[in-house]
């Protein structure tokens, strides 16, 4: 196997619940088995990641890879699989040249990076721990936001609220969701009934009043990477796409990483409804007031420098990822080079326009919401790109 870069073959998962058309659009995709979806999330890159040697993805075979929400071990193959290979086959094949040294050196001979293009609304309370509170059960899970339209969500908790109230609002409607799903389940109540009582419920009992909830911007940051505070993403009439964002975290699977004190209120066609974690929610919550300040979670990319038509900014960087942002005016290139040699490799992810990743190997053509794999050992590389373009790019520093 070459070091060279490669096309990622994106799999974009199926939300029945909270997905919609944007990832579809955005990626101009054609196919009837995903636009008469609702798609929710695309993985953009994880462990599991498949990689194209095609030269461009401005084709009708390009390959993709469908999932679904309800049955998380179906995937789907579709487009050509030909010339393709998985991610893990290349690190297994050089981890070094493929991940590069501090990668390699931080996490071992694995991909710990998930990248994720996102259109969710409804989301349920989350809390990740902090590095400090690591336990038995959970692990942190570092994850950063990067806006492609206005938001709403829900970020801290309020100041001088009643932590007491709170903790038994969420303990009350956990019980009567359980009391409901097992009516269900028991054939002594139909679940339609069910889900209005259950919102009914939930409206009376009105969690929202104890968290902050706000708005963000297209271009804002929302980075509660070190944990220990409470988020979700929201929705509502004013925001008829919910929440458009580009995630990066460190790649946690949910049940040992994501703790949920409150799930919306949600249950299944089938009166499931999902299990949350509210003694442990409350037992690793930062409660102190700057830790659920919600503006200092909140940010605009920085800018490094500007050159003849290519702006490049840093969005977000911490000890797990970091990303740049390139942002082109006119026809031009920017060459990226590594200060010392396979110190990370680069993903580039395309949100506008679209470029050309040029290398000795030849040129990759990439088109909006789609995404190249670079490993480390290519060593520099020149991004050519359009007017009105934006690429990011992540790594590990």
């Amino acid at each position: 196997m070459r070091i060279k870069p490669y096309l990622i073959v994106p799999k974009v998962i199926e939300q029945p619940t909270w997905g919609g058309s944007y990832i579809s659009e955005m990626k101009n995709l054609h196919n009837a088995e995903i636009i008469s979806r609702k798609i929710g999330q695309s993985y953009e890159l994880f462990e599991h990641s498949t990689v194209w040697e095609g030269e461009t993805t401005d084709n009708d075979n390009m390959p993709l890879e469908f999932g679904y929400a309800m049955d998380t071990d179906k995937v789907v193959r579709l487009g050509s699989f030909d010339r393709t290979m998985s991610l893990e086959s290349l690190v297994l094949h050089d981890a070094k040249g493929t991940l590069g040294e501090i990668p390699l050196k931080k996490f071992g001979p694995k991909i710990a990076t998930l990248i994720k293009l996102t259109q969710a609304k409804g989301n349920s309370y989350q809390l990740h721990v902090r590095p400090e509170d690591k336990n038995d059960r959970w692990i942190p899970k570092p994850e950063s936001w990067y806006y492609f339209g206005k938001g709403k969500i829900t970020l801290g908790v309020k100041k001088d609220i009643d932590w007491d109230a709170y903790k038994k609002t969420c303990e009350d409607i956990d019980a009567r969701a359980k009391e409901l799903s097992c009516q269900v389940h028991g054939k002594r109540m139909d679940v339609s009934e069910a889900k209005k009582q259950l919102e009914t419920y939930v409206k009376a009992k009105n969690p929202e009043q104890f968290v902050n909830l706000l708005y963000v911007n297209d271009g804002d940051i929302v980075d509660p990477s070190n944990g220990g505070i409470h988020h979700s993403w929201e929705e509502g009439p004013e925001l008829p796409l919910g929440n458009i964002l580009y995630e990066v975290q460190l790649n946690s699977y949910d049940p040992v990483s994501t703790i949920r004190n409150y799930d919306k209120g949600k249950m299944g066609n089938d009166g499931s409804i999902r299990e949350v974690q509210v003694e442990d929610y409350f037992a690793f919550i930062d409660r102190s007031e700057d830790a659920n300040n919600p503006q200092r979670m909140i940010r605009r990319p920085t800018v490094i420098e500007e050159h003849q038509g290519v702006r490049l900014s840093q969005i977000f960087s911490n000890d797990a990822y970091a990303m740049q942002g390139f942002s082109f005016s006119k026809k031009t290139e920017a060459k990226q080079e590594w200060t010392r040699c396979g110190q990370s490799f680069h993903h580039l992810f395309v949100r506008s326009g679209s470029c050309t990743v040029k290398t000795l190997d030849g040129p990759l053509f990439v088109t909006r919401g789609f995404s190249v794999f670079v490993p480390a050992g290519v060593g520099s590389y020149v991004i050519e790109s359009t007017p009105g373009s934006e690429i990011l790019k992540t790594y590990i520093a």
